[in-house]
């Protein structure tokens, strides 16, 4: 049962890391992969402590239960994060598709070719 207490806690620690470890991927607006590799490896951790959970000893869940909180609590603030981030992402592409739109009606008022904006040799 001790054994399966320490690597509990091991586990639970792992879990820590990875949250701070997505915390960071999101401030540095890392590539996506990034992120599913994080969040992959959460998921993976999360099935692990869910096998272990029910071989560990009664006497020692005030420290795992304290441990589970602070994760959960980091989580949440992780998750906040992941929602403005993409929130800013969905407005920069509402953005460039507006632009695009912008000089698809510009060109079809000049009816001037696509190709000329790009290459005014031709």
């Amino acid at each position: 049962m001790e054994d399966r207490g320490g690597e509990l806690c091991t586990l639970l620690g792992r879990w820590l890391q990875l949250v701070e470890k997505q915390r960071e991927a999101i401030h540095q607006r890392a590539p996506v992969e990034m992120l599913w590799e994080v969040i992959g490896a959460k998921e993976e951790l999360k099935e692990e402590i869910a096998r272990i959970l029910p071989g560990v000893s009664g006497e020692e869940d005030s420290g795992y239960i304290s441990l589970l909180g602070r994760i959960l609590e980091e989580e949440k603030q992780v998750q906040e994060l992941l929602a403005v981030w993409l929130g800013e992402l969905r407005g920069e592409i509402s953005r460039l598709h507006q632009g695009q739109e912008a000089l698809q009606a510009y060109f079809k008022k000049k009816g001037t070719p696509q190709a000329c904006f790009f290459d005014k040799r031709r």
